[in-house]
């Protein structure tokens, strides 16, 4: 995850907040922003909506999350749902209201959350490891998406993926601790981030 508050140098614009560059010039900005501040290669892309994430979860049957207690406390006090403290299967409309919980710690918790769901969805493929039943599903979520990529690519992708048995899976967020410190800019809230650990641990992770 890549912290949408953090400071970065945008072309044709200055400095401002990463998660600027949707609006500024859509998916192509955003990704050139990442690659030129921290020194990447990213070439491919899917976007997706809050309205079709929760069609893909729901077609799938769910997905599996951890809620802390504070969470659960949280969700049960607001209405948003029933549940307790621990790992609970989640609706899709569900499991939006959790991946975009702002009220609950920093944006470094919300960007946690987000990737939990997409543990989740990933886990719920998992299980079943079988390629033939993926290609159907695949050709949903390419009408709920937006990318680059080819259907056949994502396929073939996917199949190589489902061939590993015990992958290992990592996650980050990106700026790392210790590497940041909260800010004013023009009158914004930002991360100052030190690029060059950044850029050191984003290779090391990757390459």
């Amino acid at each position: 995850s890549f912290l949408r508050d953090s400071l970065v140098e945008i072309d044709g614009h200055g400095k401002s907040k990463l998660g600027h560059t949707y609006a500024y010039g859509g998916v192509g900005l955003t990704i050139n922003t990442i690659n030129q501040n921290y020194d990447l290669d990213i070439q491919n892309y899917i976007t997706i909506s809050f309205d079709n994430l929760v069609s893909v979860i729901d077609e799938i049957g769910g997905v599996n999350v951890y809620i802390s207690q504070e969470e659960a406390d949280y969700y049960r006090q607001t209405g948003i749902m029933d549940v307790e403290e621990g790992e609970v299967t989640l609706t899709g409309s569900q499991a939006l209201s959790h991946a975009r919980n702002r009220t609950l710690g920093r944006d470094f918790e919300r960007t946690r959350r987000q990737r939990s769901v997409m543990y989740g969805v990933y886990k719920k493929i998992m299980e079943e490891k079988d390629p033939k039943a993926l290609l159907p599903l695949i050709e949903f979520a390419m009408g709920q998406v937006k990318t680059n990529m080819s259907i056949t690519e994502i396929y073939d992708l996917a199949k190589d993926v489902l061939a590993i048995d015990n992958l290992k899976l990592q996650q980050a967020a990106i700026p790392k601790d210790g590497t940041y410190e909260d800010a004013r800019y023009e009158g914004m809230d930002v991360l100052k981030s030190d690029f060059d650990a950044n850029i050191e641990y984003l290779h090391q992770l990757l390459y």
